[in-house]
C-alpha cells in the first residue's frame, strides 16, 4: 500500500471538430442524466464541458465495436482505475448510458468489445461542471450513448500458432432492450501455446565456460468468461447488474539439460507446474432521485479461488532421480463493496456526501515436501498458512462550484479507517488511517478547450498476495 501526493499540471485537453453544427447546450448534464429524463445533477455549463462526437465520426476508422469507437476519440485515454482502494477508485473513467458498469473483475476494454458499432448513437466527452462529484474523481469522462435498437451481436474466431500448435481464439456477444429492459450477454475464449527455448551460459570471474544449460519450456494457457448485464427501471429508479463467472488453466513443463565445457551432462532439472484459477463477480446499481436530492446505491461482490501444484525433480548425469519437491497451494479470496450517496444542486453548487464499507479476505493454505530417497519430508515455511482479512469503512464529502461558465472548482474530503487481521502462522491485527484530500480546477477556452489542474493524495490497493508467503521452488 502507499500513500502519495499527486498533482496533474495543467492538464489541456482540445479536442477535434467532430461535429461542426452541434447545437451548444443551454445546460450541461451530470453524469448518469442520459437518457433519464430527468437530472438533479444539472448545472449551468458550456459546449465545451460535453463535446459530442455521432457514430458518423467514427465510420472513417471501419470500427467493429464501442472498443474501437472509444479509442479514437479525441482527448480522451481510457483509464480502468486499476489498482486503486475500494469502488469509487477504481471504477474509470466510463459511462454506459451515463451509468457506470459496476464491476472491477470486467476490464473496461472487455466491456467496450461486447458492444457491437451498430447499437453506438453517439459518444460524449464530459469535462468540468459535466463530471463534478462524480465519484471518480476524474476531470474527464466518456459516455457511451447507445441506441434503442432491438438487439445486435457481433462474433469473431481466430487462432495464434507459436511454434507448439495453434491455440483458437474467439468471442460472441449480444445485447438489445425489449420495452425498458436492457440486456447483454457475451461469452469469451483464448488459448496460447508457446515453445519458448534457450541456453543459460555460466562463466567465472575471467570469463571462462563453467557450464551450459539448455532450457525448452513448452506452456500452454487457456482462459474463457460468461458476462452478462441487465438495467430496468424500478421503484421510481434503475436498477443495473452486472455478472461473470472466469476460469483459467496454465501449464508449464520446464527443464535445464547441464552441460560442462565439454558438452558432458551435468545433470538434469525439471519443472512441472499447472495452476487454476477462478472467479464469480456480481455488481448491482440503483439510482433514483428523491425530491432535489439524488440517490445512489452500489453493491459488488467478487469470490475467485486459485490453485497450483508444482513438482520439480532433479536427475543425476547417469539420469537417475536424486530428489523431488512438491509445493500445492489452495487460496480463496473474496471482496464485498457497499456504498451509498446523496447528492443535490443549489444553484452553482453541488453537495455530495456518502459513506462506503468494504469486506475483503484472503485464505490460503500451502504444503512443500522433498523427497531424496528416504521418503517425502514436510519444509515448513513461514507465514504460508494464513487468514488474512481486513474490515474497511470510508466517508466522503465532495462540493463543487462553478462561479461562472468558465471556471469549474471541486473539493473532495474523503477519510478510511481499516482493520487488517492475519490468523494462522502468524496472529496479528494492524489499524490503518487515511485522509484523502483533493482539489480540482478547471478552466474552460472558447468552446471546445479546457485546462485542469488537480491535487490529491491517493491511496494504493492492498495485494494480500504480499502477505502470505510461498516457495520458488526451480529457483
Amino acid at each position: 500500500m502507499f500513500g502519495r501526493m499527486m498533482v496533474s499540471a495543467l492538464a489541456l485537453t482540445g479536442v477535434a471538430y467532430a461535429q461542426e453544427t452541434a447545437p451548444a447546450p443551454s445546460a450541461t448534464l451530470a453524469p448518469g442524466c442520459e437518457p433519464a429524463p430527468t437530472c438533479a445533477g444539472a448545472q449551468p455549463g458550456n459546449a465545451s464541458d460535453r463535446i459530442v462526437y455521432d457514430a458518423a465520426f467514427f465510420s472513417q476508422f471501419n470500427p467493429q465495436n464501442a472498443r474501437d469507437m472509444v479509442s479514437q476519440t479525441p482527448g480522451f485515454t481510457l483509464d480502468g482505475g486499476d489498482g486503486r482502494r475500494g469502488f469509487s477508485g477504481a471504477v474509470g473513467n466510463l459511462l454506459i448510458d451515463g451509468l457506470r458498469p459496476s464491476s472491477k473483475s470486467q476490464s473496461l476494454e472487455g466491456i467496450l468489445g461486447q458492444i457491437p458499432a451498430s447499437q453506438v448513437l453517439r459518444i460524449e466527452l464530459l469535462r468540468g461542471a459535466a463530471v463534478a462529484g462524480d465519484a471518480s474523481g476524474q476531470s474527464v469522462l466518456l459516455n457511451v450513448v447507445r441506441t434503442a435498437s432491438a438487439g445486435s451481436g457481433l462474433w469473431r474466431l481466430g487462432g495464434e500458432h507459436n511454434g507448439a500448435g495453434i491455440g483458437p481464439q474467439g468471442e460472441a456477444s449480444y445485447s438489445g432492450r425489449s420495452g425498458q429492459l436492457e440486456y447483454g450477454i457475451g461469452v469469451d475464449y483464448f488459448s496460447l501455446f508457446r515453445a519458448q527455448p534457450g541456453t543459460r551460459r555460466t562463466t567465472d570471474g575471467a570469463g571462462a565456460l563453467i557450464s551450459t544449460a539448455i532450457t525448452p519450456s513448452p506452456r500452454d494457457f487457456r482462459e474463457g468468461s460468461i458476462t452478462a448485464n441487465a438495467a430496468m427501471p424500478l421503484f421510481g429508479g434503475r436498477l443495473s447488474a452486472n455478472g461473470q463467472l472466469y476460469r483459467n488453466r496454465f501449464h508449464g513443463l520446464h527443464s535445464f539439460l547441464f552441460f560442462d565445457p565439454l558438452e558432458a551432462r551435468l545433470g538434469t532439472d525439471v519443472d512441472n507446474f499447472t495452476e487454476h484459477q477462478r472467479t464469480f463477480e456480481l455488481g448491482l446499481n440503483y439510482d433514483r432521485d428523491i425530491g432535489p436530492w439524488s440517490l445512489g446505491l452500489v453493491g459488488l461482490v467478487n469470490r475467485g479461488r486459485n490453485d497450483s501444484g508444482e513438482i520439480f525433480y532433479s536427475y543425476d548425469p547417469a539420469g537417475a532421480l536424486a530428489s523431488t519437491f512438491t509445493q500445492d497451494v489452495d487460496s480463496e479470496s473474496g471482496e464485498s463493496i457497499l456504498r451509498a450517496s446523496l447528492s443535490r444542486p443549489l444553484g452553482r453548487h453541488r453537495l455530495e456526501f456518502g459513506v462506503e464499507g468494504a469486506f475483503n479476505s484472503l485464505d490460503q493454505a500451502l504444503l512443500l515436501t522433498n523427497d531424496d530417497g528416504g521418503g517425502p519430508a514436510i519444509i515448513p515455511i513461514p507465514n504460508s498458512n494464513v487468514l488474512v482479512e481486513e474490515e474497511r469503512a470510508e466517508a466522503f464529502v465532495v462540493h463543487s462550484w462553478r462561479p461562472d461558465d468558465s471556471w469549474t472548482i471541486e473539493t473532495r474530503l474523503a477519510g478510511e479507517q481499516s482493520t487488517l487481521t492475519f490468523t494462522g502462522d502468524a496472529n496479528q491485527t494492524v489499524e490503518l488511517a487515511f485522509f484523502k484530500p483533493s482539489v480540482q480546477v478547471s478552466r474552460s477556452f472558447g468552446q471546445r478547450n479546457q485546462a485542469h489542474f488537480r491535487i490529491y493524495r491517493d491511496i494504493g490497493q492492498l495485494d494480500f498476495g504480499d502477505f502470505v508467503s510461498a516457495a520458488g521452488i526451480s529457483d
